[in-house]
């Protein structure tokens, strides 16, 4: 009995093991905020190689024993690594879609993961801010495709994957600075899908989680 208090001191109250999550939150932020900024010949592999870590430690958190997710993860970690060295444009498309197919459904178990809690705890809020990161992966990946992809879709400096992050998450806040704006239709489209998915994220989970407490405070007023 000893030897298992270690392994069920990492567990929270639903029997998640923390430290994937924890990676994950660490990985999605260094994808974000950190590789965008950074100048050298190798950072494109480091990139590859950090999203291959999201995309299985995201398998490893929804879905271990999901035999379709995992085979739809393996597909998408191929796809990453095959369209680094071809500039075959159905190749990637073909990749966009798996690729947003699957953070869509990583989101979505994580919003059910979250909704199946009994009680609001640290762990929840890490994974409703991995899935808007999540989310924010996804829509940045979208709008780089649509700016290599179609000619003065985007106004403004987006030459870098920082401007195009930037842009991103700016407009899914719905702050809109107004320094990079859309000019083609599906560029005006993919942004308001953005603006739309962002603040509907936030709407939902923040509904889910001030429920919960409230339901605490409550049974908690109850007992007492």
């Amino acid at each position: 009995m000893s030897s298992a208090q270690p392994a069920l001191a990492k567990r929270d109250d639903r029997g998640l093991n923390t430290i994937p999550l924890w990676a994950l939150l660490i990985a999605c932020n260094v994808i974000i905020f950190v590789l965008p900024v950074l100048k050298f010949p190798v950072v494109e592999w480091i990139r590859a190689l950090v999203f291959t870590a999201i995309v299985g430690l995201a398998t490893s958190i929804t879905s271990p024993n999901n035999k379709r997710v995992i085979l739809v993860a393996v597909s998408v970690i191929l796809f990453e690594w095959v369209t680094n060295f071809t500039d075959f444009v159905y190749l990637h498309y073909a990749s966009e879609l798996v690729t947003d197919s699957f953070i869509i459904w990583v989101v979505v178990s994580f919003v059910l993961q979250i909704m199946k809690r009994r009680q609001v705890s640290l762990y929840t809020l890490i994974e409703a801010l991995v899935g808007y990161l999540l989310l924010g992966i996804m829509f940045t990946a979208l709008v780089t495709f649509v700016d290599l992809h179609t000619e003065n879709a985007f106004s403004g400096v987006l030459d870098t994957g920082f401007d195009r992050g930037y842009f991103t998450l700016i407009t899914m806040t719905t702050t809109g600075y107004g320094d990079i704006t859309p000019i083609t239709p599906i560029a005006k489209s993919l942004s308001l899908l953005i603006a739309i998915s962002g603040q509907f994220y936030v709407a939902v989970i923040v509904a889910i989680i001030v429920g919960k407490y409230s339901n605490r405070l409550l049974s908690e007023s109850t007992k007492g």
